[in-house]
């Protein structure tokens, strides 16, 4: 259901941010995102507030979260160990060596890392090495989140040559980034927002991952099946939608109320989240089309790219936040 707010009212920038875990600032789960000295600049609030919330990230060492600094590989390493165990396993993790030659057992990181590369969410950049302070594009991140989703590299073809493309098409159709969000700028804010949509995102398995045929050097792979939605069973459906979501499965406390009902301090259609007993907060939804003065509904329509026939149906209009009847 499409939304548009046909009136002046104050606009907020609700969207998502996060900061990561570093050495010796361990995850708390009685943080919150605003202590960050620099919350202001965060363009992604969702994103940090929930995030933070349950324990998978915190600030920097001096207390900011530096929203448009760049995303290292190892920091995607912690990100995707705390999002797949939680911070209470994470940091229980045992410290050794690493498989990659310039990321020993004394880095900060090596215990995600290792933990990642056993998984098979991250691999090296070659020569043995992982190159743990490289920034990460946009698209490796979408990848490494498709890995933590269930999604097989080889049998999705992301894995190989023309990885970039696949992924691409496979992280929007998964719900992990939208085509904007995987071509727009690329910086710790943004890797906050990929990390929240994959919570809502559901969870993959594969009844088969087929068998390899190697001829040569050329190795073909056949008979894998297609990724398919896990059923829910007995988790709780805390998301709303059918299947099994990253966060019901990883984060059983946390609860996304997202319908009709559900409004911003605004009276906006919103997203409420839950961690337990704690709200986290209501993040007003962005309308497709805002309007400041008077306009014809068929000018709206034509904004919209419909036909009136289909937007009667298709379309809420807002007036000051409140539907308009």
């Amino acid at each position: 259901m499409r939304t548009l707010k046909k009136a002046l009212s104050l606009v907020l920038v609700l969207a998502m941010v996060f900061a990561l875990a570093v050495p010796g600032f361990a995850a708390d789960t009685t943080k919150k995102a605003s202590d960050f000295k620099d919350y202001s600049k965060v363009t992604n609030k969702e994103a940090v507030d929930v995030l933070t919330a349950i324990g998978v990230i915190n600030g920097n060492a001096d207390g900011t979260f530096n929203p448009e600094g760049s995303f290292t590989r190892a920091e995607a390493a912690t990100m995707i160990t705390y999002l797949t165990l939680g911070k209470t396993v994470a940091n229980a993790l045992p410290v050794s060596a690493t498989k990659f030659s310039d990321v020993p057992a004394t880095h900060w990181a090596a215990k995600y890392v290792q933990y990642c590369a056993d998984a098979g969410i991250v691999n090296g950049v070659g020569n043995g090495k992982f190159d743990p302070d490289a920034k990460l594009t946009a698209t490796q991140w979408a990848l490494m989140l498709l890995g933590a989703l269930g999604y097989n590299a080889k049998n999705e073809g992301i894995g190989g040559e023309g990885w970039e493309i696949a992924t691409t098409k496979l992280a929007m159709k998964a719900g992990v980034a939208s085509d904007t969000e995987l071509t727009g700028a690329f910086n710790r804010d943004m890797a906050a927002k990929f990390a929240l949509n994959t919570l809502k995102a559901n969870v993959v398995e594969y009844e088969s991952n087929g068998t390899n045929i190697t001829i040569g050097d050329t190795t073909i792979s056949t008979g894998a099946s297609k990724a398919k939605a896990v059923e829910q069973g007995s988790y709780a459906d805390n998301m709303g939608k059918t299947g099994l979501q990253f966060a019901e499965q990883h984060f059983s406390k946390l609860k996304l109320a997202d319908s009709a009902s559900t409004t911003d301090a605004f009276d906006r259609p919103g997203a409420k989240w839950t961690n337990g007993t704690t709200v986290i907060g209501t993040y007003g939804k962005t309308a497709d089309a805002t309007y400041t003065t008077a306009v014809k509904t068929s000018t709206v329509y034509a904004d919209l790219g419909l036909a009136a026939e289909v937007a009667k149906s298709a379309v809420t209009v807002y007036v000051d936040g409140r539907v308009d009847a």
